[in-house]
């Protein structure tokens, strides 16, 4: 199970929520176990689920009509599903209680064909929930949460179309209070069904991305170097995200010898993220780059020491720091110590800042880090160490491999 239900529960008593309607699709995964699919062709398609404090009470989801033929019922963590498809030509306005709606009755059947146990299955899942389809999104949500008895109730959500939306259900005694930091919160916790999705990305993510460095030949672009990074992703089972090799354009448009490239990689496999950083160099290692990328492996290990419950990001980021100084590399920049999770950064953060903007945080056991360490020096190079780590009750577990920064062509 991918939702911490005892965090949920304690987050929302104490925020004076009944429960949590979800429409961003990361969430929807997060309190259902189920993935949206029909997200990567960039449809104007809304999913959502509905969660109530009170654990008596139906967890429900709402798929497009069409993602039935696509349900496995028995992974899911839910107890009520409805679907939609569209209002009949003659129905009602959207605004009323609920329009009359167009049935999903699914395909043909062949009189003749061979009617297999998957094809029953998808006979099945529409007779039950296609015949009685919602007219839009709006109307399945609403029928959740009068399913789950929160009529009345102040509810979490983490998108701000909610409120109409249930309004246009004819729910207009509900309050929904948009604040997704809450529920990042409540993510932030990871349970152990999470951790092992973590930890498969992790190590996919890394092995693709040295897979890509392995490639690497003087004067490749870093578009190159992206593609080759998509390709070794794919084969190892993640969905690539990016392979930054510079903030921005290689100063000199390709991989040049001796001069260092951080790379910045990020994937992510059932949802959920890997994130990785080395430091690529091509040929001579000189004195200097040398005693930098030493200073950055003698921070990281400083830091991981400081990976603890108790201690904060603050901690973790003046202990790298010492570990620089006392390693002779006093350029040194503060790394940024985030979670990760569902999202690249799952801190929880008010919505509209940039993502590298964060507050100090006390570490707990389950807490899944990345330490993000780049140090940019425009007209020298670039350095990147990352690591991903598992906070534990003693200290931490390492996600990804100890090696040194950088990795030499």
């Amino acid at each position: 199970m991918l939702l911490n239900r005892a965090r949920a529960n304690a987050v929302l008593e104490r925020g004076g929520f009944d429960g949590i309607v979800a429409l961003q699709p990361i969430h929807v995964l997060y309190l259902t176990d189920y993935s949206p699919r029909m997200l990567g062709a960039r449809w104007d398609v809304a999913y959502g689920a509905v969660l109530a404090r009170d654990e008596a009470q139906p967890t429900g989801l709402v798929v497009p009509a069409m993602e039935l033929l696509f349900l496995d019922e028995a992974t899911l963590r839910i107890h009520a599903l409805e679907c939609y498809l569209a209002p009949l030509p003659d129905a009602s306005p959207l605004d009323a209680s609920e329009p009359r709606a167009v049935p999903f009755t699914g395909f043909p059947v062949s009189q003749a064909g061979n009617i297999t146990a998957n094809v029953r299955a998808k006979l099945e899942v529409t007779r039950r929930y296609g015949s009685r389809a919602a007219p839009d999104a709006a109307h399945a949500l609403g029928r959740l949460v009068r399913g789950a008895g929160l009529e009345r109730a102040r509810l979490l959500t983490d998108d701000p179309r909610t409120p109409r939306w249930l309004e246009q259900a004819g729910l207009k005694h509900v309050t929904s209070v948009y604040d997704p930091a809450v529920l990042k919160e409540i993510r932030v916790v990871k349970t152990p069904d999470e951790i092992e999705r973590l930890r498969a990305a992790a190590r996919s993510n890394e092995s693709a991305c040295r897979g890509a460095a392995a490639c690497a030949r003087v004067g490749m672009t870093a578009a190159e170097l992206e593609r080759r990074f998509a390709i070794a992703c794919i084969e190892r089972g993640n969905v690539p995200t990016y392979l930054v090799a510079d903030l921005g354009a290689l100063p000199q448009g390709g991989v040049h010898p001796g001069e260092p490239l951080m790379l910045d990689a990020l994937s992510h496999r059932d949802g959920y993220h890997g994130d990785f950083g080395r430091t690529l160099v091509i040929g001579d290692v000189d004195a200097e780059l040398e005693r930098r990328a030493a200073g950055l492996d003698a921070a990281w290990q400083a830091a991981r020491a400081a990976i603890r419950p108790g201690n904060d990001y603050e901690a973790i980021k003046s202990a790298a720091a010492q570990g620089a100084r006392e390693a002779d590399f006093p350029e040194f920049q503060p790394p940024t110590p985030h979670c990760v999770g569902l999202q690249h950064t799952d801190d929880p953060v008010p919505a509209g800042l940039h993502p590298g903007i964060k507050p100090n945080r006390v570490l707990e056991p389950g807490m899944v880090l990345n330490l993000d360490m780049p140090f940019v020096e425009w007209g020298w190079g670039t350095l990147h160490r990352e690591d991903t780590v598992l906070v534990t009750d003693a200290g931490c577990e390492l996600l990804t491999s100890d090696d040194e920064t950088l990795i030499r062509l």
